[in-house]
């Protein structure tokens, strides 16, 4: 009996290092290196608490703080209660804008333009700012939305609390497949800067909650297997 108890908790030790190795499986989670993943904004950006961070980029999956003096919020597919609750003047509009003629890779990935940045978007929305926002981005005159083609804001910017607000239509657009793509790694960049960056998001599923699970406690793949050695050492009746 006692080889069945051992074997069991060496398996499961193993199986929590190799979860532990393994990068986090949550898209958008800044450890994930995954195409959905996000790992390459610490690549671009300087990474930070968000306490510290004068840059705080919020994905889906996290909850953006409220502006605060000096700081910039960059919001990736907000829905319209975020922006609500942020005080952002601005709406996001449901459907999918597309563009048959300036894309990335296919229609679903039009170009938009932010300044001098050509950056690609996957399947965004239109995002309608009001009077006091500001459109940063927009895509082309060929692009289509609900089959009415004309040019369509992708992201805005807003002055809020001493702060500013940023917000992309498309949570997408600063993944590692998409930063690989136009000039999107460009723009983070031009966002970031050299400014401390907090980077807040990760969908968590089963899998990402058994992750982070592990590696908030990884001392469990050393005690699991002394575990199993006391017990096979362990003095038993004879």
């Amino acid at each position: 009996m006692t080889r069945y108890v051992n074997a069991a908790l060496l398996l499961l030790a193993a199986f929590l290092a190799v979860v532990y190795l393994t990068p986090d499986p949550a898209p958008f989670s800044i450890h994930n290196t995954g195409p959905q993943g996000a790992s390459k904004v610490a690549e671009l950006c300087k990474i930070a608490s968000v306490d510290n961070a004068s840059v705080i980029i919020v994905a889906p999956g996290a909850t953006p703080p409220p502006p605060r003096p000096g700081t910039v919020i960059i919001l990736l597919g907000p829905t319209n209660e975020t922006l609500r609750a942020l005080e952002v003047d601005a709406h996001v509009k449901e459907g999918e804008v597309t563009d048959q003629a300036l894309n990335a890779l296919n229609p679903h990935y039009p170009l938009a333009f932010a300044g001098n940045y050509a950056i690609a978007l996957y399947k965004p929305s239109p995002l309608v700012p009001g009077q006091a926002a500001t459109p940063v981005a927009k895509t082309s005159e060929f692009s289509t939305w609900r089959g009415a083609q004309g040019s369509y804001t992708v992201a805005i910017r807003q002055r809020i609390g001493g702060g500013e607000v940023v917000a992309v239509s498309s949570p997408y657009v600063f993944t590692n497949a998409m930063l690989d793509m136009a000039q999107n790694a460009q723009w983070l960049k031009s966002l970031c800067g050299e400014a401390p960056t907090a980077y807040l998001g990760g969908v968590v599923d089963a899998r990402a909650a058994l992750w982070r699970a592990v590696r908030s406690a990884p001392e469990a793949i050393v005690l699991i297997p002394l575990v199993a050695l006391l017990i096979s050492i362990w003095p038993r009746e004879t």
